[in-house]
């Protein structure tokens, strides 16, 4: 029997979760990387993304009363814990990006500030464990045999990062880069991306070697999402739409000298690759199986 309690509104969360976190940890390496105008989009989105997911939390548990109480078991509880991540990422994450536009210059800090770098490392501490938090809930809910696997927090934070990754990858279209610049954020998006899909490709083949192995409660969750009700997503979303193609439009990107084409190319592969990474947190979701009573 599959759970049905956690359906496509905490996939939702788990997925602006997910992007928020690795969009600003993405925004501090882009801003490593001299990519100032991404980077500064990106540190504010990082925030917006997480609330988004807050939003769809509240939603999910219905009514306010229910919402306030998820902090009331932060030393026990990893959803106390993923509130009070969320919080505090997006207090200081907003504290870190904001300072950067001109309409909040009455802040008493700027990024290349002691004050301004000590809150973004704060920031990204925390946007680690917001990316970190939602497989940690899975992985501790020993009610479901197929979401107890170290696999499933790597894979949340894998994806984080991935899908994080995707929606930089839009960002050229919206964002002024210049013509100088354009060429070395085209091959720095692309090599990102590609490497990032590769890992989570081996990831995501180990864990399902892995379960496909293990106890009869686990066994029945990984055919549900190979050869079951969910194979057709998983397969035709997860694994081609989110995964195979972006692989191949990456490279492709960083391989060709048409930076029109791959501009473009890059915001077709960012929109399959959110595509991928919301069906991952659902199928994840759906194939959790309750164990099996004789």
């Amino acid at each position: 029997m599959f759970q049905t309690e956690w359906g496509w509104l905490a996939a939702l969360d788990f997925f602006f979760g997910g992007i928020g976190a690795g969009l600003f940890l993405l925004a501090l390496y882009l801003d490593f990387k001299k990519f100032k105008a991404l980077a500064k989009i990106s540190a504010l989105l990082g925030p917006i993304f997480v609330i988004a997911g807050v939003i769809c939390l509240a939603i999910e548990l219905g009514r306010p009363e229910r919402f306030t109480l998820v902090f009331t078991k932060l030393g026990t509880s990893w959803i106390s814990g993923g509130a009070l991540f969320n919080t505090v990422f997006i207090l200081f994450g907003l504290g870190y990006a904001l300072s950067e536009y001109k309409w909040f210059g009455w802040l008493p800090w700027r990024k290349e500030t002691a004050l301004g770098k000590a809150i973004g490392a704060i920031a990204g501490i925390f946007a680690f464990l917001v990316a970190m938090y939602p497989g940690f809930v899975l992985a501790t809910s020993v009610g479901i045999p197929f979401w107890v696997s170290p696999m499933i927090p790597v894979l949340f934070i894998t994806y984080a990062l991935v899908t994080g990754a995707a929606v930089i990858l839009l960002l050229p279209l919206f964002v002024k880069v210049s013509a100088e610049e354009l060429p070395t954020v085209v091959k720095t998006q692309s090599s990102t991306e590609f490497s990032l899909l590769s890992i989570a490709a081996v990831l995501l083949a180990l864990t399902l070697g892995v379960f496909s192995t293990s106890t009869e409660e686990v066994v029945a969750s990984a055919e549900a999402l190979i050869s079951g009700w969910l194979s057709t997503t998983f397969w035709g979303l997860v694994i081609v739409t989110g995964l195979a193609i972006p692989l191949l439009t990456s490279y492709y990107t960083y391989r060709t000298t048409n930076l029109s084409a791959a501009k473009a190319t890059l915001a077709i592969t960012g929109l399959l690759i959110l595509v991928g990474g919301y069906a991952l947190r659902y199928v994840i979701l759906g194939a959790g199986a309750y164990p099996i009573l004789l």
